[in-house]
C-alpha cells in the first residue's frame, strides 16, 4: 500500500483521479499515479471546528465540520489545486452525508437528519429535517426515495424523504453496536454497527427491516463500502475485511487488508482508498484472491504494449494474450480481475 503521512478519518473522490481527505480541514491530493501521489491544495475550517466529512457532486466538495456546533462548507473545484469557498451552512452535527438530485442529506448529530436545496450550491438552504429521541446521527445513504441513517446507538433508522420538506419516521432497528456507517444497494442495508459488526438487512420494507446476517468483525466496525459483489469493511486496527456479499443472507470473507487504524473505506475503479486514524491514507491496488494491479511504463513511444499471462515459467510456457493498447501516451495501470489459478505470471511487450 502507498501511505501519506496525516491524520485523518474520511475521503471522498472526483472523476478526474482526485482525492479529497479530511484531517485539520479539506485536503486535495492528485491520485492520477497510485504510487505517488501529491498535495496539490488546501482549506481549512474557521477556529474551533475540524472537519468530519467530505462529499463530492458536480465539480463541488461539500466539507463538513464539527466543533461547538456543525457547520457545510461548499468549495468549487474548476481548479482541484485551489479549492473555492463559495459558501456555507451553520448546522448541529455535521456528520456524513448523502445526495439526490438538488439535495443533499445530513446525518446532522443529535438533530436527526438535515434536508438541504442545494439548486444553489453557493447558498445552500434547509428545507426540512426529522429527528428520534434516542440516538446521534452519524452517516447516511439514500436510495428509492428513503434516507437510511447510521444512528449511533440509536440503530438504522429510515425515514421517507419523498417529500424533502416532510421527512418522516417510518421505521428502524436495534443494531446492539454504535451505527457509525452504512451503504445500500439493491433492497440490501449493510450496517457498521462498532462491537457488533457488520449488519445486513433487507429493507423491500424499508417500514420494517428485517435482518439477513451480522459478520462479526475483529475490532471496532467503522465503515461499510460497495463495489461489485463485495463489501469492504474498516474494521480499525485489524485492516479492512473484504466480504463476498452475492448472497448477503452468507457472507462470505475473502481477504483482509493491512491497515493499523482502518476508520474509512472507499473503492474508486480497481483502487481501494483507506483512511488510517494512525498512518494517514493507504491505497491499494492489489487484493489477494479478487485483483492483481500492476503499472506498466517504459517502451518505444507510439507502439502498442500487448501484455500476456502464463500460469507457468516452464520450458513449453504459453503465454495468452489478455490486453493490446492503442500507443498509450505514458505509464498505465493493469488490472487483472482473474486470479482465482494458484500462480499466474505476466509479461508486457512491443512489436
Amino acid at each position: 500500500p502507498l501511505l501519506v503521512p496525516n491524520r485523518f478519518q474520511n475521503h471522498s473522490f472526483s472523476a478526474r483521479n482526485y482525492l479529497t481527505v479530511r484531517d485539520a480541514g479539506l485536503r486535495v491530493i492528485a491520485v492520477t499515479n497510485a504510487a505517488a501521489p501529491v498535495a496539490v491544495g488546501g482549506y481549512d475550517p474557521e477556529n474551533f471546528l475540524f472537519a468530519n466529512g467530505i462529499v463530492l457532486a458536480n465539480n463541488y466538495a461539500y466539507l463538513l465540520s464539527i466543533g461547538g456546533y456543525g457547520k457545510l462548507d461548499v468549495f468549487a473545484l474548476t481548479n482541484p489545486a485551489t479549492p473555492t469557498w463559495i459558501g456555507g451552512l451553520r448546522l448541529d452535527g455535521a456528520g456524513g452525508a448523502a445526495f439526490a438530485g438538488n439535495y443533499a442529506y445530513i446525518a446532522d448529530g443529535i438533530a436527526g437528519l438535515s434536508i438541504l436545496d442545494l439548486s444553489n450550491p453557493a447558498a445552500p438552504m434547509q428545507v426540512g429535517s426529522v429527528t428520534i429521541t434516542n440516538g446521534y446521527a452519524e452517516n447516511v445513504a439514500v436510495d428509492g426515495g428513503y434516507a437510511y441513517v447510521a444512528y449511533g446507538n440509536g440503530g438504522l433508522q429510515v425515514f421517507g424523504v419523498s417529500d424533502p420538506a416532510n421527512p418522516v419516521w417510518v421505521g428502524g432497528y436495534d443494531t446492539g453496536g454504535d451505527a457509525e456507517g452504512i451503504a445500500v444497494s439493491n433492497g440490501v442495508a449493510y450496517v457498521a454497527a462498532r462491537n457488533a459488526g457488520v449488519q445486513i438487512f433487507s429493507v423491500t420494507n424499508p417500514a420494517s427491516p428485517v435482518l439477513l446476517s451480522n459478520y462479526g468483525t475483529n475490532h471496532d466496525c467503522w465503515d461499510v463500502t460497495l463495489a461489485g459483489n463485495y463489501a469492504y469493511v474498516a474494521d480499525d486496527w485489524y485492516g479492512v475485511q473484504v466480504l463476498l456479499v452475492t448472497n448477503p443472507a452468507a457472507p462470505v470473507p475473502v481477504c483482509t487488508l493491512p491497515a493499523s487504524g482502518a476508520i474509512g473505506v472507499s473503492v474508486v475503479g480497481s483502487r481501494i482508498y483507506v483512511a488510517d486514524a494512525n498512518n494517514g491514507l493507504l491505497v491499494f491496488c492489489t487484493v489477494p484472491q479478487l485483483q492483481f494491479t500492476t503499472r506498466v511504463e517504459g517502451g518505444t513511444p507510439d507502439l502498442p504494449i500487448t501484455i500476456e499471462t502464463a500460469t507457468n515459467l516452464t520450458g513449453t510456457t504459453v503465454w495468452t494474450p489478455v490486453l493490446t493498447t492503442n500507443c498509450p501516451p505514458g505509464p498505465f495501470e493493469f488490472t487483472d480481475s482473474q486470479i482465482s489459478v494458484p500462480q499466474k505470471f505476466y509479461r508486457a511487450w512491443q512489436p
